[in-house]
């Protein structure tokens, strides 16, 4: 029997006007930027009171002689660190080193920030009593476990040890704009995470990592977080410890699961500004960010040129920002121009520059590539729509079509009912066949349902792998995956990859229960194809999609266009019965409730802002649509246009 919705959406909505966004027990993000430790992990030497001066407690450490004491944040944060001394037998120091896991907590070094090295301890000397703090281009981006180390013989008394938060520079980290609940608690948790995350790779510009440290000859490596990466005030990067860049591959997660949690339209725009910025007269974008200062590099990459081309239309539909979109409109056609002039006779693009996200550089009529190059041209179709450029719309539109008649037939391997990596190639990646889905590449809804099944086919024990970099897990492309599922009406599929996948990120012993890391081998292990293991990044943006899925495709929350000017309720239950979820814009707010019986959807209750337009679809289902209390027609399949308002609709 289907379970009730409790109370009238209508009320709810209105509710929302002046309290908090619902479920904010949820939130990771601390309401105080002071953090003390939660929790000691772990002493050595002579340490009294190691607890003292943790959350809650009252009294003093001490570190008498070479000791040390590692601290436990209960979850990734960032920031400066300050210690309080009470007093000091003789002139001393404290070193202090940093981890996000606690398979990789060291007393004589911190985590890795180039490959090659771990990074060096920061020290405070430690004259006389007083206050000590790091400096601002020191404080570490995103770590759980602080270990405050005495290498001296002196006794020191320590009479707190507290962590100034500096991500989310701008804006209060609780204040959310969206949110998500069901009655499963792990992907409840999921989408929060995901959230937090993302607020941790959301930074101050100033303190940006310009890669400019140097080898020390205890082997270790220095490091400061002195590089200028965007104008502006805040921005968003890869990843809270590292790389602390701008890149436009990872914003393509990062800025949808940013829109349906803070609504931080801010950062985006800068980071994707200081992209645009240092675009050539060719038209070509660059792989990532620099120092803002120096503006240029010469890393090129086919695929992130693009991706900085979708994250504009990406920031344009959350913001609405027409202006900027008029602005840049010229660098967005010379950008689809140096695109399209790798495109041959056949109309697929030839891969010149094959840099990627992290798999083996790619080369010729490559899937993926020619699947992100498919739905770049369709956004980029409807923005000119938007923007009266018709001619950029007919040709963009007439070279996508080719491409995707070229695709299917001369990358479509029928034997094994996947995209081939390239023409000929005995390579079925898990890149291009999600990418081929989410850009609607695919020619029929059997070629999606054939890509779905053998993708899951291959999940291990710990997610689903990327056979294009052997033995790893790339959560980056499992979101691609998992969206692909969704798109294919595999909706508890997709489900089932994320409680798998971000289950295990999450609750894995070594990873930090609070934030996504940035990808780890087929075996579970914390390994990334770095030399040095622990510059894996546990706070990465592109880790993030369940966040946004969860929302626009469990919950059916959709903003189609310009703020949610256009939105779209299509709910994808995939087993829940019950789902609450809520998204904000400069338009205003976008909620839903959700009550369903395995495939049935027996009610939803949904509010739009006013002026507004949308649709209701839930293909095979019927019932009545409702509003402000008055029975609106009954509905089959999929409704007619809806004007902004509160709504329910009652299956029958």
């Amino acid at each position: 029997m289907l379970k009730p919705i409790l109370f009238s959406l209508l009320s709810w909505f209105l509710a929302l006007r002046v309290l908090a966004v619902p479920y904010s027990e949820y939130i990771l993000a601390p309401e105080n930027r002071t953090l003390k430790p939660r929790a000691v992990y772990g002493t050595n030497g002579t340490v009294t009171n190691a607890a003292g001066i943790t959350e809650n407690s009252t009294g003093s450490t001490t570190l008498n002689g070479p000791s040390y004491i590692t601290y436990d944040y209960g979850r990734n944060i960032a920031g400066v660190v300050s210690v309080e001394i009470e007093s000091v037998s003789e002139s001393a120091s404290l070193s202090l080193t940093y981890a996000e896991s606690s398979y990789f907590i060291s007393a004589s070094s911190s985590d890795s920030l180039r490959d090659g090295a771990q990074a060096t301890p920061l020290t405070l000397d430690i004259p006389t009593a007083g206050s000590y703090s790091v400096s601002r281009y020191h404080e570490f981006g995103a770590f759980r476990y602080l270990t405050v180390v005495n290498p001296t013989a002196a006794e020191i008394v320590i009479i707190s040890v507290t962590t100034n938060f500096t991500a989310v520079p701008i804006n209060e980290p609780t204040a959310y704009t969206g949110y998500f609940h069901s009655e499963n608690e792990l992907l409840n948790r999921i989408w929060y995470a995901g959230a937090y995350t993302a607020q941790l790779c959301t930074i101050d510009p100033a303190y940006g990592d310009a890669f400019d440290g140097w080898y020390l000859p205890d082997g270790l490596i220095d490091w400061s977080l002195n590089a200028t990466l965007t104008e502006g005030r805040s921005c968003l990067v890869d990843g809270g410890k590292r790389d602390r860049v701008v890149w436009s591959g990872d914003m393509v997660v990062t800025i949808p699961t940013v829109g349906v949690s803070t609504n931080d339209m801010y950062s985006m725009r800068n980071s994707i500004d200081s992209l645009l910025s240092v675009q050539k007269s060719n038209g070509q974008l660059p792989y990532f960010g620099w120092t803002y200062s120096s503006k240029t590099h010469s890393y090129i990459s086919s695929t992130y040129h693009l991706h900085t081309i979708v994250d504009l239309l990406y920031y344009v539909q959350w913001s609405a920002d027409t202006d900027y979109l008029t602005t840049v409109w010229s660098r967005v056609v010379a950008a689809l121009q140096w695109s399209l002039s790798s495109v041959d006779d056949t109309g697929l693009m030839s891969v010149g520059c094959g840099s990627d996200w992290g798999r083996p550089k790619i080369s010729g009529y490559n899937t993926e590539a020619n699947a992100i190059l498919y739905h770049t041209l369709l956004l980029s179709s409807q923005a000119a729509n938007i923007l009266n450029d018709t001619a950029s719309a007919s040709n963009w539109t007439a070279a996508a079509e080719k491409l995707k008649t070229a695709a299917n037939s001369l990358l479509w391997d029928a034997s094994v009912g996947l995209y081939m990596d390239q023409e000929n190639s005995t390579l079925y990646p898990q890149d291009g066949n999600s990418w081929a889905i989410k850009a609607n590449l695919t020619d029929s809804s059997a070629r999606a349902q054939s890509i779905s099944a053998a993708l899951s086919s291959r999940w291990t024990e710990y997610g689903a792998p990327a056979p294009e970099l052997p033995g790893i897990i790339s959560p980056f492309i499992s979101g691609i995956e998992a969206e692909a599922h969704f798109l294919s009406d595999n909706a508890s599929r997709a489900l089932d990859l994320i409680s798998l996948q971000w289950g295990f990120m999450l609750d894995n012993e070594y990873m930090t229960n609070s934030t996504f890391v940035e990808g780890y081998t087929t075996s579970g292990t914390l390994e990334y194809g770095y030399k040095t293991y622990s510059r894996i990044s546990h706070a990465h943006g592109w880790s993030t999609a369940p966040t946004n899925l969860l929302t626009s495709y469990v919950a059916g929350l959709k903003i189609e266009s310009l703020a949610g000017e256009t939105w779209k309720i299509a709910p994808h239950p995939g087993g829940l019965s019950n789902i609450e979820a809520g998204v904000s814009t400069a338009l205003g707010n976008f909620t839903i409730i959700i009550a369903a019986d395995g495939d049935i959807i027996g009610g939803i209750d949904f509010c739009t802002p006013a002026n507004t337009t949308g649709s209701l679809e839930l293909p095979g289902q019927t019932g009545s649509i409702w509003k402000d209390g008055t029975r609106h027609y009954s509905y089959t399949n999929t409704s007619g246009p809806l004007e902004g308002g509160c709504y329910y609709f009652r299956h029958f």
